[in-house]
């Protein structure tokens, strides 16, 4: 489970562009217990390109605090750049390309990150909007540092697929429900360390 919150200013640049800062805590539960903690600031942006375009860009700097791992503690950046078109008046397409880099206590654990996403969302009668997305990552380690298939550097690639359905028309407190199912697997060299994982998760999502 993930709990964060975010807040900052917002400047309108012009009619078309605007941008923001914002400071942002989450904290993330395994089990029964808080896994790590993360305190950091993002930069965004936001072009309108054409009626039915968007841009957007996002920066971002947060130190990571492992509960029961310290030698894992440090700091991430990550860089993204997406966009959302407008096909129809009740279908969005969108797609987004991003990198990022971890850099722990422990230099064994250092890697980067890149990777690509792209969604579908259609908003159909009685209030239901159905979403499917798809995003790929890679990830390479600096080092040597874990068993792996060939005697190398680890490498990573995660794939997750997922469905989700919503209904605008239906609140709770002003919050809209969300039902995500999802799926996702690791292919890695490294020994021990590629899974399969089924998902779901349920979410209340403010409609502005």
């Amino acid at each position: 489970m993930t709990l964060g919150v975010h807040a900052g200013p917002r400047w309108l640049v012009s009619p078309t562009t605007e941008v923001s800062i914002l400071a942002f805590a989450r904290r993330r539960w395994d089990g029964t217990g808080p896994t790590y903690d993360d305190l950091g600031l993002r930069f965004e942006g936001r072009q309108r390109a054409g009626p039915k375009t968007l841009l957007t860009f996002n920066t971002s700097w947060q130190d990571r605090d492992w509960r029961d791992q310290p030698e894992r503690n440090g700091p991430i950046t990550r860089l993204s750049f997406g966009g959302y078109y407008q096909a129809a008046p009740n279908l969005t397409l969108n797609a987004s390309l991003f990198g990022e880099r971890e850099r722990p206590d422990r230099d064994t654990r250092r890697n980067t990150s890149y990777g690509l996403g792209l969604g579908v969302s259609h908003d159909m009668s009685y209030g239901i909007t159905v979403g499917f997305d798809a995003s790929m990552r890679w990830t390479d380690y600096d080092k040597v540092s874990f068993q792996t298939s060939d005697g190398g550097k680890r490498s990573d690639r995660t794939t997750d697929l997922s469905v989700n359905l919503s209904k605008r028309d239906h609140t709770i407190g002003g919050f809209s429900p969300r039902l995500t199912i999802g799926h996702a697997w690791r292919d890695t060299n490294a020994t021990l360390y590629d899974y399969p994982r089924t998902y779901g998760e349920i979410n209340f999502v403010r409609q502005f």
